[in-house]
């Protein structure tokens, strides 16, 4: 386990300091110099990997206890063009309109759309969580785009291209929604302008 934290965040890496962790895990501060994006710090942990496996999740995430034995076992029973499987985003703890909206967009798109693509074989925009890679099919496709606003989904678009296959796995994710409409219409907005600016990068 490796916990990605921001050069000059002293504040995170001392709450996270004071939490009990398993044996091995390992807290790796991003230089400073690099880009300051998530994808420039996931990149710098990929290079620090070791598995065979490697999967992302938020700080604030609360994965199932089922979730990293069930995309093991659907590596282990698909071929090696199986690259990626993807977790479910849910919503819990939250009770305004706006999470309520939030999270049937989310049940629409993880119950099934991106199931449906995933059946037809077709590509799939990652979600920015919750993604289990096989090491090197993350590596030959070059990590993640340290630029770009949603780097989950052009690298989504990026293993479709090189022949690779993304799967669905059924063990959720918790998240909390956003209570507050500012709130979500900034996760929103960023999304559309990372969906074009991928679409323009792809095409």
């Amino acid at each position: 386990m490796k916990l990605l934290i921001e050069g000059g965040d002293e504040a995170t890496l001392l709450a996270l300091q004071r939490e009990g962790w398993p044996d091995g895990a390992e807290f790796l501060i991003v230089p400073p110099g690099l880009a300051r994006t998530k994808p420039c710090a996931l990149n710098y942990g990929l290079a620090r990997a070791l598995g065979e496996f490697v999967v992302v999740h938020d700080a604030e995430d609360r994965p199932h206890p089922d979730q990293l034995k069930s995309a093991v076992r659907a590596f282990r029973a698909a071929g090696e063009e199986l690259a990626c499987v993807q977790a479910p985003l849910v919503g819990q703890g939250a009770r305004a309109w706006i999470a309520g909206q939030w999270a049937l967009e989310y049940a629409v798109q993880f119950g099934r759309l991106l199931p449906g693509l995933a059946r037809l074989g077709l590509p799939i925009a990652l979600a920015g969580t919750s993604n289990h890679f096989r090491r090197f099919a993350l590596e030959a496709a070059g990590g993640w785009d340290a630029w770009s606003v949603t780097e989950e989904a052009d690298l989504g678009l990026r293993l479709a291209r090189a022949g690779q296959r993304v799967g669905m796995i059924a063990p959720p994710t918790q998240e909390a929604p956003p209570e507050a409409r500012p709130v979500w219409i900034n996760q929103r907005s960023r999304s559309r302008k990372g969906f074009v600016q991928t679409w323009l990068v792809v095409m």
